[in-house]
């Protein structure tokens, strides 16, 4: 089923449930072919078959709670702790943020496109409130679920994102 369930309270729990159980069964099955394959050939696989269908309803589940997310996100971690890899390796190898971090830069973009004129036509309205320049992005990733120990990365932007006052 393409779209996205929304409930009147706009919690979206019933959106991301939704999208968790169709995930887990698609991951379960990849997971059983781990055998054929090396770590690298399963996160390519993962990528290619699974991060697609749970990203592209990012812009309707981008306002939920961080507590409703989590369980999105309980997807990747358990399908890299499957595999034997942490979320660190997996950025850094294998190129694999993590999903909060890629649903920032997701929406991130569709602010960069409007400042640009290139992105969605509603949203040329709000384009006066961002100024142009150049900035970074900051994500702190933790290195470990249970601990408060971070990873800082880096990513170059070409828009700045703090409201004009």
């Amino acid at each position: 089923m393409l779209g996205v369930s929304f409930d009147v309270e706009l919690s979206m729990a019933e959106a991301v449930e939704e999208i968790v159980i169709a995930a887990s069964w698609k991951l379960r099955t990849l997971v059983r072919t781990r055998r054929f394959y090396t770590d690298a050939d399963l996160i390519i696989l993962y990528k290619a078959h699974l991060l697609s269908f749970i990203e592209y309803r990012t812009p309707a589940l981008y306002h939920a709670t961080r507590t409703v997310l989590n369980r999105l996100d309980d997807v990747q971690r358990h399908f890299l702790k499957d595999v034997g890899v942490d979320e660190v390796s997996a950025l850094i190898e294998f190129h694999l943020a993590p999903l909060a971090v890629r649903r920032d830069v997701a929406m991130l973009g569709v602010i960069h496109r409007t400042v640009l004129g290139k992105g969605p036509p509603q949203f040329s309205d709000f384009s006066n409130a961002w100024d142009r320049g150049a900035c970074m992005i900051l994500a702190m990733i933790p290195v470990r679920p249970s601990s408060n120990d971070l990873l800082l990365v880096w990513w170059p932007s070409t828009i700045c994102c703090h409201h004009q006052l």
